[in-house]
């Protein structure tokens, strides 16, 4: 069923979703929000990685965000300031202004939905931003999924790898048909204080054929065969079970 206001709200089988747009630092950002009828558990946020690789992550974060509500809480997604239906420039979008609209969706999330508690999902480069969110914030759980903490090399590997498909070959600070920001105004997260704790409960889950990330240290290290650019044809899939699992367990730990 679909009914229509100032946002469109979809119900099925006990699950609510709605679309709106949220303002942060003068931009309107597209988010879907998704609450289980009567539930009463927490909220997640799931972010999502950055320009070429946020369109094949979306099925990803929107699983993670349903499979949150069915658990009885809350789930959303955002789009990135100059992605998707968003509002803003994407050469300008670094990882600091990803921080400021998680942090905005976080008070939205919030509003909306009725949820005090709410957790934070990153994907690749949203891990970052996510982790940034978790330092000034506090959240209930933190998930960093094959995080990319270090975005400025996360942009030379997008540039190298649209390069090597053909596309933008010679065309410095081009990716998949985009232009990127310049990757020195984009810290190295995994260097930054390497013996911060995450607040509360968080866990890393990566593929195991790829590097290890430097991630912060008191994270639940989970490991799943296969590897991250392999994992593209099937939009990285292998990540959701056991990042829901992990969820359900950390939920159910607080409960």
């Amino acid at each position: 069923m679909v009914e229509w206001g100032g946002s469109a709200v979809l119900v099925d089988s006990g699950l609510r979703r709605e679309v709106f747009f949220l303002f942060s630092q003068g931009e309107d950002l597209f988010a879907s929000l998704y609450r289980q009828v009567g539930g009463t558990g927490p909220g997640l946020l799931v972010c999502p990685s950055w320009g070429f690789e946020m369109a094949h992550t979306l099925d990803l974060c929107h699983e993670l965000a349903r499979s949150a509500a069915r658990a009885g809480g809350a789930g959303m997604v955002l789009h990135w300031p100059g992605h998707g239906d968003s509002d803003g420039d994407i050469r300008t979008a670094d990882v600091w202004r990803l921080a400021a609209a998680a942090t905005d969706a976080l008070t939205e999330g919030r509003s909306r939905s009725g949820v005090a508690r709410w957790g934070l999902a990153g994907v690749r480069v949203g891990a970052a931003a996510a982790w940034l969110v978790a330092r000034a914030v506090p959240v209930d759980h933190l998930v960093l999924i094959q995080p990319a903490l270090n975005p400025a090399a996360f942009l030379r590997d997008l540039q190298q790898r649209a390069w090597g498909a053909g596309l933008d070959r010679g065309r410095q600070g081009w990716a998949f048909g985009e232009q990127l920001p310049d990757p020195a105004s984009w810290p190295d997260l995994s260097l930054a204080e390497p013996n911060e704790r995450v607040p509360g409960k968080g866990a890393c889950i990566r593929f195991a054929d790829d590097p290890p990330v430097g991630v912060p240290s008191g994270l639940d290290q989970v490991v799943v065969q296969g590897s991250w650019r392999r994992g593209l044809l099937s939009e990285y899939r292998e990540l959701l079970q056991p990042a829901t699992s992990w969820l359900r367990s950390a939920v159910h730990r607080d409960a």
